[in-house]
C-alpha cells in the first residue's frame, strides 16, 4: 500500500491571498483586529492577546491560509504569554497541548496585534506567516 504524501506548504503568498479573500469577502476591510476578535480596542490583558490569538489562529486554518499537518488540527495548539527573562520582557509563545515543553515564540504581540492593526494590516499577514513557520517547526 503506497503511503500518503506529505501535506503540501503553504506559500506566503498563497496564505495572504486566502486571509485577504476571507476578509474582503466578509466586508471586514476596515475592520479592527482587536474589535474582531474580542468587541473592544485598547489596552488588553494577557489572557486577551492570547484569546486573540487563538481565535485568528483558527480563522487562518479554518479558511486554509496556514496548513496544519496530519494528524494535527487548530485545537492542538495553545497560545500562552511567559515571562522572558533574557529580555526582561513578555513573549507569546506557540506549542502543542502534547507537548508543551516544545514551544515557538512568536512576533511582539503588542505591536504586532496591537489596536490600530486591522484585519488586512500587514502585521496581521506577518503574524499568519509566523504562525505557519512555527507550524511547521512544532511538527517535526
Amino acid at each position: 500500500m503506497a503511503s500518503k504524501p506529505p501535506a503540501r506548504k503553504m506559500t506566503v503568498a498563497e496564505g495572504k491571498q486566502k486571509w485577504q479573500e476571507f476578509v474582503l469577502g466578509s466586508g471586514l476591510k476596515n475592520v479592527g483586529l482587536q474589535k474582531y476578535y474580542l468587541g473592544k480596542a485598547g489596552r488588553l490583558a494577557r489572557w486577551e492577546y492570547e484569546r486573540l490569538a487563538t481565535e485568528m489562529f483558527r480563522d487562518a486554518t479554518n479558511i486554509g491560509a496556514i496548513i496544519i499537518p496530519e494528524p494535527h488540527q487548530a485545537e492542538d495548539f495553545q497560545f500562552k504569554i511567559w515571562m522572558h527573562a533574557a529580555s526582561n520582557g513578555q513573549k507569546l509563545r506557540m506549542f502543542l497541548k502534547s507537548k508543551p515543553e516544545k514551544q515557538k515564540a512568536l512576533y511582539d504581540y503588542a505591536f504586532y496585534l496591537d489596536q490600530s492593526a486591522t484585519l488586512v494590516s500587514p502585521t496581521v499577514y506577518s503574524y499568519i506567516e509566523c504562525f505557519q513557520q512555527n507550524i511547521d517547526m512544532l511538527c517535526k
